[in-house]
């Protein structure tokens, strides 16, 4: 009986310290960020500047993101910098953004839940992320790094208060980066917080930072 329990014990504690090894895994990398009107790709309305940085590798993910393989599983995500000049609090939407393809295909942003649906699954330290996995039942579940990690960098609804700079990424269902080339990305609703007046949309071209990263030819923003 001793020995039976003696073995039991031994696969608990077996089990227990294999669920702490994802948990300590996950590394939380710095994001630097510039005045968006040294990206390439950017637009200014009435002292509001908004650039878009593409993440186009798996490797340049994961500057920040500890995830090996963010492009591969077709998420390709664009830090968006905010720079608010004015006296004013913005909000910026990021839910409504899309990229505008050349040739008229149209990609929404990605929800965080599904993010991390797709880039993590089932591994990680058990912390579930609210709501359903798309056409079943079950919660994603990563390690709490993670979760708090991608949540504090995800855009979403973003207030930048008067002469602040902040950052946000948004993430797009696509596989292919080639398909920036002529892209633009679409930046709806950007308004005065808390009022809700609306500023000029952001609609502006993504080709500038994919000849930077791609051919290694800074390109001019808008």
């Amino acid at each position: 009986m001793r020995a039976k329990f003696c073995h039991s014990f031994g696969v608990v504690c077996v089990v227990f310290l294999a669920c702490l090894v994802p948990l300590a895994a996950y590394k939380i990398r710095r994001v630097e960020i510039q005045d968006p009107q040294a990206y390439p790709s950017h637009q200014v309305n009435d002292r509001v500047a908004v650039a878009a940085d593409p993440y186009l590798t798996d490797e340049r993910s994961r500057l920040a993101f500890d995830v090996k393989h963010m492009n591969s599983r077709g998420l390709l995500p664009i830090n968006v910098i905010i720079d608010n000049q004015t006296e004013r609090a913005v909000l910026v939407n990021g839910l409504r953004a899309e990229i505008l393809e050349k040739r008229g295909a149209r990609h929404e942003s990605v929800s965080l839940r599904d993010v991390m649906t797709r880039v993590f699954g089932k591994d990680g330290e058990m912390v579930p992320v609210p709501g359903p996995f798309p056409g079943g039942s079950r919660s994603s579940r990563v390690s709490r790094e993670a979760s708090e990690d991608f949540r504090s960098k995800f855009l979403g609804e973003k207030i930048v208060a008067p002469g602040a700079r902040v950052f946000g990424f948004l993430f797009f269902r696509i596989l292919d980066p080639r398909v920036l080339q002529g892209a633009r990305i679409y930046l709806p609703e950007v308004r005065i917080y808390p009022s809700g007046e609306e500023l000029m949309f952001y609609e502006f071209d993504l080709t500038p930072a994919w000849e930077y990263y791609v051919k290694g030819k800074p390109g001019k923003g808008n």
